[in-house]
């Protein structure tokens, strides 16, 4: 009976590794939430439809282009239902590729696989998932699936703060572009 417990809980860990993190090691999730006063479809919008425009909001983000097949990182695979293979970003980090590895239209939700990352990461996918609530307000999840490197495996605590901190920023940052058009900050 034990060992059916034991081996029903490590199935359900297996289930919570993304199939292609499974080689680095074990991650972290987090978990980050917002509601917006804009519709659903609004927020969809800006996230999907114009995906390599995040460039036009976000803060950290200094430039984005769009990513072609032959950018594909190795070993990386797309979404061909998605409305591009993915996007190219420079930030302070420097240059990151964000894959659309899966991509739902009608469920109003994609996942992006992260490429060429900074050291301290080796493995990141990122699900964005919108939410319509009625009355013209929308929630919008992010769901993160990370396994830092090298001496940051020993900061996973911090570094999660540290992430949830920055991508509630981020979030702030989404929700003034969608109200005003606007982005809340100079891109540096």
């Amino acid at each position: 009976m034990f060992l059916s417990f034991l081996a029903f809980v490590s199935s359900l860990t297996a289930l919570e590794t993304p199939p292609a993190a499974q080689d680095y090691g074990k991650g972290m999730e987090i978990h980050i939430e917002r509601e917006f006063d804009v519709p659903a479809e609004q927020v969809w919008d800006a996230l999907a439809h114009d995906y390599v425009g995040i460039d036009h909001w976000a803060s950290i983000v200094v430039a984005s282009t769009e990513m072609q097949v032959e950018d594909l990182p190795e070993g990386f695979s797309y979404d061909p239902e998605a409305p591009v293979v993915g996007r190219i970003v420079t930030t302070g980090f420097g240059e990151v590729s964000e894959t659309l590895t899966m991509y739902d239209e009608d469920a109003m939700q994609l996942t992006f696989r992260g490429g060429n990352l900074p050291g301290m990461i080796a493995y990141t996918q990122n699900t964005h998932t919108v939410t319509d609530l009625g009355n013209n307000r929308s929630l919008l999840t992010f769901d993160i699936y990370m396994v830092p490197s090298g001496p940051a495996k020993l900061m996973k605590r911090k570094l999660r703060n540290r992430f949830q901190e920055n991508l509630g920023h981020h979030m702030e940052e989404l929700e003034v572009y969608l109200l005003t058009g606007e982005p809340a900050v100079a891109a540096p």
